[in-house]
């Protein structure tokens, strides 16, 4: 369904509801009230799909079929390239260059002259020094720490821990799911942007739009059948 059909859609449902001056509403409302509602279905899909076994747990993923097919034009992985610095080191600092990122998933290491990808552990900022602090818990080549922040120059970077100088760090790669695109209606179809979803949820998008429309104006206006 491209933006133009989610727009009549849009108009259609709304009509069925009740809201019989729906077609007064201009495109580009009906495109914030959209826009909304994609965002708020990933954010639902993730959650739902999701479990924390321990409060100091990185959430797992709970359901691999729901997530994998509600969003996948949405799962992203990229590589990028760790920084070689001489001398002995307490860590490697990657600034991530990937945009549009919405949620991490997982993060994993590839080391020079080594083939297999190396899972990475993500620990929180506050819970890092305990971490490396504990013996059976601190980072190694084969159970590395990723922890993010913030530099000086206002750039999202990550901090990758391995306590080892003989293993040289090469790529780290980063699994997410990418912010949705922000569709736009435009009457020539090539200069609108359009849903990248799966098909098969566009009408629920809608339906959840036309549903925040109908809330948003306060109506609660019932079809009247007229004799």
């Amino acid at each position: 369904m491209n933006i133009q059909e989610m727009h009549t859609t849009f108009r259609t449902l709304g009509q069925q509801m009740g809201m019989q001056l729906i077609r007064g509403i201009l495109p580009e409302s009906i495109d914030v009230y959209l826009n909304e509602a994609i965002n708020e279905k990933v954010r639902n899909i993730v959650i739902g799909n999701s479990t924390t076994s321990f409060n100091d747990r990185v959430a797992i993923q709970d359901n691999s079929i729901s997530p994998v097919n509600s969003i996948r034009t949405l799962s992203k992985r990229s590589s990028l390239t760790i920084p070689i610095i001489a001398g002995n080191i307490d860590y490697h600092t990657i600034i991530i260059t990937t945009q549009k990122v919405m949620f991490y998933t997982s993060f994993g290491v590839r080391y020079l002259n080594f083939k297999r990808r190396i899972g990475t552990r993500f620990i929180e900022t506050d819970k890092l020094d305990d971490t490396r602090a504990d013996y059976c818990n601190r980072e190694s080549w084969d159970a590395p720490i990723v922890t993010m922040n913030i530099n000086s120059s206002d750039q999202e970077c990550i901090e990758l821990y391995i306590n080892n100088t003989a293993k040289t760090p090469d790529k780290l790669e980063i699994s997410y799911i990418e912010l949705p695109a922000i569709v736009k209606w435009h009457s020539t179809l090539s200069s609108a942007t359009s849903c990248n979803l799966p098909i098969y949820i566009h009408n629920e998008i809608v339906e959840l739009a036309v549903d925040k429309f109908f809330k948003s104006v306060g109506s609660t206006t019932k079809p009247v059948t007229r004799n």
